[in-house]
C-alpha cells in the first residue's frame, strides 16, 4: 500500500476556469487521464511516479498518490470514474511481468499483481481498462483482476485474437478476419457480430464504449485510413472520416475520438466526431505526436511529445496552437536530416506556433542557424561545422525552449 507522502512540487496551478473549460495544458508529463470529474497525470521524481489532479471545470491542482517506478519503466495510465489503474513494465525486458496497482478516489493505490503477462505484442493500443468487472490487462490471456486481487481470464470468442481486443463496462470487442465480435466480458458470451463491410484488413486500432459502441481505424488499401463506427448493437460499421492516417482511437456517449492527419509532414492532431453524423466536435492543435486518449465522451485528455492537455468537447474548445500553461507550445519536426562532409542541410516543418511562427536554432559545433518559420511550411537549414551531431530547438515568444532533435 502506497501514499503520498510529501508534496508534489511539480504541480501546475491553473486559473479557475468555467464550466465551459477551453483547451488547457495542466502539465508536460505523462499520459494524462480522466478520472470522474477531474484528470490525473504524473510526475516520475526519485523512483517514485508521482499524480496529481485537477478538476475538469479548471482549478488548482492537488496530490493524488504515488507508486514506485524504475527508470526504465513504460508506464500505462487507464480510469473509470471510481477507480484509476497504473500497469508498468520495464522497456528492457518487454517479457519481464508488469506491475499492476490500482486506487479509489482516496489515491492510496494498492498493488493488485506483479505478475501481469507480455501483451501478445507491441499493443496498437492501451492494453489497459478499468472495466465494471475489474482490471483489463491485454496479455497472452487477457485477464480481469478485482480490486482485492483475484484473477480471471478472459474467455474470448473462438475467432478473437488476443492481440486484437478492447475492453470497457461489462463488455469487449474482438477484431478477426472482416469481423468485430462484441462479447460479454465476464462470461465470453457473444452478443453480437459487427461486419466491416469492403474492410477487411486488420484493424489498427480499437475501442468500445462502456455503452456498447465500437470504433476502429484500419487502411483502405489506397495510402490513407479510415476511421469506423458502429454504435451499441449495429451489425455494420460506418465510415466517420477517411485521413491520410489515423493512429489511435476512443469513444465514448456515441462520440468518437482519434488522432489523425492529412498532412504530410508529420503532423498530427485529436478530433472528435459525432458518431450519428460525423460532425466534426472538437480539434486539437497540430503537433508531432499525439496519444493516450482518455475520452468520455464530453471531455478529452491525451499526451503531445511536450504536452498534457485536457479540454471539454466543444467547437469553442478547439484550437490551432498548444495553449499556454505548462509546457513549451511550438510544435516542429526535423523532416530530413543530411550529412556531407563539413556540410549539413535540416529539413524542418513547423507545424504550430504562437503566433504561426516557429522559432527555430539549429547547431552543428560551432556552427549555428537560426530561422522563423511559418506554420504549415518547411525551411532547409544549411550549417557549416564541425561535430559528433545536429540540435534542433524550438523557442516560444516567452523563451522557453525545447529540443526537437540531438539534444
Amino acid at each position: 500500500m502506497f501514499r503520498l507522502g510529501c508534496v508534489v512540487t511539480a504541480l501546475v496551478f491553473m486559473v479557475a476556469a468555467p464550466a465551459k473549460a477551453q483547451l488547457r495544458a495542466v502539465a508536460d508529463g505523462p499520459t494524462p487521464v480522466l478520472f470522474g470529474d477531474r484528470v490525473l497525470w504524473g510526475t516520475q521524481s526519485d523512483g517514485v511516479m508521482q499524480f496529481a489532479s485537477a478538476p475538469l471545470s479548471g482549478g488548482p491542482a492537488v496530490p493524488f498518490g504515488d507508486v514506485p517506478i524504475r527508470n526504465r519503466d513504460a508506464l500505462w495510465l487507464a480510469a473509470s470514474p471510481a477507480q484509476v489503474a497504473v500497469q508498468l513494465r520495464s522497456l528492457d525486458s518487454p517479457s519481464a511481468p508488469g506491475r499492476l496497482y490500482a486506487a479509489g478516489a482516496d489515491g492510496v493505490f494498492r498493488e493488485l499483481a506483479g505478475d501481469v503477462g507480455e501483451e501478445p505484442f507491441d499493443p496498437l493500443w492501451p492494453p489497459l481498462s478499468v472495466t465494471t468487472e475489474g482490471v483489463f490487462t491485454q496479455e497472452a490471456t487477457p485477464t480481469l483482476r478485482s480490486v482485492a486481487g483475484a484473477k480471471t481470464e478472459v474467455v474470448l470468442p473462438p475467432e478473437g485474437d488476443p492481440g486484437f481486443v478492447a475492453a470497457a463496462g461489462g463488455v469487449g470487442v474482438a477484431s478477426t478476419d472482416g469481423v468485430l465480435i462484441v462479447f460479454d466480458l465476464r462470461s465470453g458470451t457473444e452478443l453480437h457480430q459487427i461486419s466491416l463491410g469492403s474492410f477487411d484488413a486488420q484493424v489498427t486500432s480499437l475501442a468500445v464504449s462502456p455503452e456498447g459502441g465500437v470504433a476502429a481505424t484500419t487502411a483502405t488499401g489506397d495510402g490513407s485510413d479510415v476511421v469506423l463506427w458502429a454504435p451499441a448493437g449495429a451489425r455494420q460499421v460506418r465510415v466517420l472520416a477517411t485521413p491520410a492516417r489515423a493512429e489511435e482511437v476512443a469513444t465514448a456517449g456515441g462520440r468518437v475520438a482519434f488522432v489523425g492527419s492529412n498532412r504530410l509532414d508529420g503532423g498530427v492532431r485529436v478530433a472528435v466526431l459525432d458518431g450519428a453524423t460525423g460532425t466534426g466536435l472538437f480539434r486539437g492543435p497540430i503537433t508531432a505526436e499525439a496519444g493516450g486518449l482518455s475520452f468520455d465522451g464530453a471531455h478529452i485528455a491525451y499526451r503531445t511529445e511536450a504536452c498534457t492537455l485536457v479540454s471539454d468537447v466543444t467547437a469553442a474548445s478547439s484550437t490551432s496552437v498548444v495553449p499556454a500553461g505548462a509546457c513549451v507550445r511550438t510544435a516542429a519536426t526535423v523532416a530530413s536530416l543530411a550529412r556531407a562532409g563539413a556540410y549539413a542541410r535540416v529539413d524542418v516543418a513547423c507545424l504550430s506556433a504562437p503566433g504561426d511562427t516557429c522559432r527555430v536554432a539549429t547547431r552543428l559545433g560551432s556552427a549555428r542557424a537560426t530561422a522563423r518559420i511559418p506554420a504549415g511550411r518547411t525551411r532547409i537549414l544549411r550549417l557549416r561545422g564541425r561535430g559528433a551531431k545536429i540540435s534542433v530547438r524550438v523557442t516560444d515568444p516567452d523563451g522557453r525552449s525545447r529540443a526537437v532533435s540531438g539534444d
